[in-house]
């Protein structure tokens, strides 16, 4: 599976995390914890990509990586199906290849959060 692949399938919502709370308010709660979250990845991925050519880089990927496994495990059980996988190709990327690729995967990240989160919110309403 591609990079691009994978970033795509990258946020998964669960639904049924949602589907179970009696409560609406709760709901929405989780809604605004989990687009807090996911507009912080866009952040720190725009942060990497500004930092692509400096001295910062891997301290950028580490940062984005510690994120990332931080989401995976949240009790939102949001899916993010492919994070390992997403993550092991950013490791595993040529540093000197990665401008090349990396503006398209952050652009479905970025796409695939923000259908998510307007997804659920429409849901809610």
């Amino acid at each position: 599976m591609s990079s691009e692949d994978v970033a795509a399938q990258f946020l998964e919502v669960d639904f049924g995390v949602l589907a179970e709370l009696d409560d609406n308010e709760a709901a929405l709660e989780l809604v605004d914890m989990y687009d807090e979250e996911t507009n912080s990845v866009i952040q720190q991925l725009e942060a990497y990509t500004r930092l692509t050519e400096s001295a910062q880089t891997a301290q950028a990927w580490s940062s984005i990586w510690a994120f990332l496994h931080k989401l995976k495990g949240s009790s939102l059980s949001i899916g993010l199906v492919g994070v390992a996988a997403f993550i092991e190709s950013l490791r595993s990327s040529d540093i000197s290849t990665l401008h090349e690729w990396y503006p398209k995967v952050f652009e479905q990240l970025k796409s695939a959060v923000v259908q998510s989160v307007d997804k659920i919110k429409s849901n809610l309403e």
